[in-house]
């Protein structure tokens, strides 16, 4: 039994307006349109496809009621958008925000063209910094680890998808004797930073469907990854090598101070198009 487009999409709109309002219950809709139908906004707003099959319309509404119990689009459907590429991703991995894609903008500008790069991404989650680097810095020998063995296995497949030269290895950063052997001239994290006691802000699809391990430090500490991440640069980046970190809004200056503090140089903290303090930079010194 065929369905008629439009009207299908009207209600599946009406029905997200409840939840998202009528901007992003228009963007929701018509990812699902396109990634379950193969019709566009343009086709169903020209009359073009008027109808569509059965399963599509079925995994439609089972979509629409998902979201409705705020589960993340991304995790859904299954991808994400990141830095012009489509990225696997699933409830073991953070969804890749805009914020990120600043700061790997922000690496690939002050190194592109650097030969002999070595470069590390602390913390890869689904990939999408390590690969957006190795895409961007050819010839770069880079480096992604994590904790987490199923993060891994995500980040390993977006690998093989987009054909980046990227080595995936298990490690926890805490632990010194975990660490990959040889010295980086980059390093680059986006490490969990929420505050525990800005748990209950957070947005429900955030909260109660990203990993908590890639949200929360393990202690109450907002800075804890901060430390090791400094420690590590301290012990593994070359000579004016350079770490580049993502930050909560509220800390970045306390983690330019720390590495500071630790003997790093040149230390930078970038705002992000909000106008916010998310990102820093510090160089181990000559």
């Amino acid at each position: 039994m065929s369905e008629n487009a439009l009207k299908y999409y009207r209600k599946v709109r009406q029905t997200l307006e409840k939840l998202y309002g009528p901007h992003e219950s228009k963007t929701l809709s018509v990812m699902l349109f396109e990634h379950y139908a193969g019709i566009s906004h343009e086709d169903l707003i020209g009359g073009r496809n008027q109808y569509f099959d059965e399963t599509a319309c079925h995994l439609i509404g089972e979509s629409v009621n998902r979201l409705m119990n705020h589960e993340p689009v991304q995790y859904i459907l299954g991808k994400a958008r990141f830095f012009d590429l489509y990225f696997l991703v699933n409830s073991h991995v953070l969804i890749p925000r805009p914020e990120t894609e600043e700061l790997v903008h922000w690496v690939i500008t002050e190194k592109s063209g650097t030969p002999d790069l070595r470069v590390i991404d602390i913390g890869t989650g689904s990939g999408c910094i390590a690969i957006s680097l190795a895409k961007h810095l050819h010839n770069a020998e880079t480096v992604a680890v994590d904790i987490s063995h199923k993060a891994l296995e995500v980040a390993k497949q977006n690998g093989i998808i987009h054909n980046a030269k990227v080595q995936f290895i298990h490690c926890d950063i805490t632990d010194s004797n975990q660490w990959p052997p040889g010295e980086f001239d980059v390093v680059v994290c986006n490490p969990p930073y929420i505050p525990y006691p800005q748990e209950s802000a957070l947005p429900r699809n955030v909260v109660n469907f990203e990993p908590w391990m890639a949200l929360f430090p393990p202690v109450d500490d907002p800075l804890f990854f901060y430390r090791h991440l400094i420690g590590f640069a301290l012990s593994k980046l070359v000579e004016r090598g350079v770490m580049y970190l993502e930050c909560h809004e509220e800390y970045a200056d306390m983690v330019a101070d720390l590495c500071s503090d630790a003997g790093l140089t040149r230390v930078k903290v970038k705002t992000d198009i909000n106008g916010k303090n998310r990102m820093v930079k510090a160089m181990r010194a000559s």
